[in-house]
């Protein structure tokens, strides 16, 4: 799961199985302007940073991202992609990974 605070912020990347709801033991999140729909492959490290993104490996199940870090991710169409791995000591091994679309810009209160 990746949702994106109400000011754009800060995006939070959940990583958990969908079936059982365990937590998975290693995870990443790609932060790039990439378009989802252009992405082909795992962005692991290097592919990530050639891909213009940010690399944030974690471990457990969440991690937040404060975007105030990361101006380019602000006000943006931006692609998310987690992978995450149950097993602890292999956080590049056959991990599943998923591309999301998501927007950054800040909804404002009515």
């Amino acid at each position: 799961m990746v949702s994106v605070s109400s000011t754009g912020s800060s995006i939070t990347v959940q990583t958990q199985s969908a079936s059982t709801g365990v937590l998975a033991e290693t995870s990443f999140a790609c932060l790039t302007l990439v378009p989802a729909s252009q992405i082909t492959q795992r962005l692991q490290d290097t592919r990530c940073t050639a891909a213009g993104g940010v690399w944030f490996p974690f471990l457990g199940g969440s991690l937040t991202i404060d975007l105030t870090q990361y101006p380019q991710f602000r006000n943006a169409q931006i692609t998310v992609q987690v992978a995450a791995n149950q097993d602890a000591n292999n956080a590049n091994g056959d991990a599943f990974y998923n591309n999301v679309s998501v927007s950054t810009v800040a909804v404002l209160a009515t």
